[in-house]
């Protein structure tokens, strides 16, 4: 039987402009962005109706309260702080000094002690600070992990240094969709595009070609936006869109927000179904 074989640069596709500016707002890698933001971030991922959503995802897979997890682009704790009720410690890793703040903060105000944090970005920390643990999670922030400090995305060896760090396997969630709804992009007269979903193919063949069979899933799972003002709901997506300088398309998001968020006691809530992919790789025993 004749071998097949195709020599298909998956990765050099998955860094081309088209692919890696999908989420509109382009690369955000530094730290002092997600520091200065880390604080609106907080308040959105312990948000009663986010933490339920945390929880959901984490339902999905079985923990062992001897079990030692290394959460790879942390942020505010959106799922270390839940998931270190689940298991026997987790380790919360993350380029900005600020949302390890924020995740500490919450950590105590829970009662949660066994989170430690390690201020550095996946790429950059040293190999033996990372490795051991039974089981690694990067959920929201793939993207990020695999960036340098130069801005140049490096997947392969991203995935490839999770690989090596895990005793067990890992499980990434990154998103299929962009980060805002069909509805919202018609009312800022914007089209739709698939090339998240394109990338996930994408990164489905860099795994593979790489010797990594993940198992796939296909989630539809609620995004959730917390704003303590609407003018605050503008900045936060405006950022995340695209749209900083675009004053037309500003007073379309703002006219958008006045319709569609709820108010739950102080705070202005705003909720949409995207799709995520889950991508749960194990080694081989």
């Amino acid at each position: 039987m004749t071998g097949f074989s195709v020599n298909i640069d998956w990765e050099a596709i998955y860094n081309q402009p088209w692919v890696s500016s999908s989420g509109g707002a382009g690369v955000k890698a530094t730290a002092e962005y997600w520091s200065s933001r880390a604080e609106g971030f907080a308040r959105k991922a312990h948000h009663p109706k986010n933490r339920q959503n945390s929880e959901q995802l984490l339902d999905r897979f079985v923990w062992s309260k001897s079990e030692t997890v290394l959460d790879i682009g942390a942020g505010p704790g959106s799922y270390a702080v839940p998931l270190a009720k689940r298991v026997g410690s987790v380790t919360a890793l993350d380029v900005s000094a600020g949302m390890l703040d924020q995740l500490q903060q919450w950590a105590r105000v829970e009662g949660v002690s066994n989170i430690t944090t390690i201020t550095d970005s996946w790429l950059g920390v040293p190999e033996e600070q990372v490795s051991g643990f039974d089981t690694l999670i990067c959920f929201n922030a793939l993207g990020c992990a695999a960036l340098l400090e130069d801005g140049t995305c490096h997947m392969g060896r991203a995935l490839a240094k999770m690989a090596g760090a895990a005793r067990r396997g890992f499980t990434l969630v990154p998103l299929a969709d962009l980060p805002v709804d069909r509805p919202m992009l018609q009312a800022l007269e914007m089209p739709f595009t698939a090339s998240r979903r394109e990338r996930v193919a994408l990164l489905f063949h860099i795994m593979v070609k790489a010797g990594l069979l993940p198992d796939v899933e296909i989630l539809a799972r609620p995004f959730f936006w917390a704003f303590e003002s609407l003018e605050e709901g503008v900045e936060l997506l405006a950022a995340r869109i695209g749209i900083q300088d675009d004053g037309h398309r500003r007073s379309l998001l703002l006219k958008y927000l006045e319709t569609q968020v709820e108010k739950v006691d102080s705070t202005l809530i705003l909720q949409y179904p995207v799709h995520q992919a889950l991508f749960k790789w194990q080694k081989e025993e």
